[in-house]
């Protein structure tokens, strides 16, 4: 996982992440331990996921020439579309459209004009909607209340991330940044 400038988030944040987090489960009748699939998150909000492809780009040309994962946007009809990248491996499929689903449910705007019709891929960046959007696409994909389900029941980083669907580098980050590790004395 990239190491990234990390932006100061809101006080309090985390806190509303995890409640976001709890209370999508809530309303699609998943355990707030449970697996949550982000296509059927995107279908609960109205949300048109599709891949790269679909638009006529290679996805093994995108993440080798730019490491391109996903994007969110608007389109002119007012519909809200993620676009992610099919070449990469599922669970980080997962962790892209969590992530832009978590722009959409935070209400994220860009500026139209940054945007560049033949290549979409490349608009403005706003460091404090990233760092929002990270931290609650982590968290609706997996909840703090999930990871200590899965410790109490001994498994590992790696049958973590297969239950629910992430990288065994999303689970090392959501193990720490949730203090989870720490609480259970877990070296990730």
């Amino acid at each position: 996982m990239k190491t990234k400038k990390t932006t100061i988030l809101p006080r309090g944040y985390s806190t509303v992440a995890e409640n976001l987090a709890e209370n999508f489960r809530k309303e699609l009748s998943i355990h707030p331990c449970g697996h949550l699939c982000g296509f059927k998150l995107a279908n609960h909000l109205g949300v048109s996921v599709c891949t790269a492809s679909d638009y006529g780009f290679d996805p093994n040309v995108l993440v080798g020439l730019t490491g391109w994962s996903g994007l969110y946007l608007v389109n002119s009809f007012g519909e809200k579309i993620i676009i992610y990248n099919s070449g990469e491996p599922f669970g980080r499929q997962q962790s892209t459209i969590m992530h832009e689903l978590a722009h959409v449910i935070r209400g994220h705007t860009f500026r139209s004009d940054a945007i560049l019709a033949e290549l979409p891929f490349l608009r403005s960046y706003d460091p404090l909607h990233e760092s929002e959007a990270g931290y609650l696409g982590a968290s609706l994909q997996i909840t703090r209340k999930g990871l200590v389900w899965a410790i109490k029941k001994n498994m590992s980083v790696e049958q973590m991330a297969e239950y629910y669907n992430a990288t065994t580098e999303m689970v090392s980050y959501r193990l720490r940044i949730s203090g989870v590790a720490r609480q259970f004395g877990i070296r990730v």
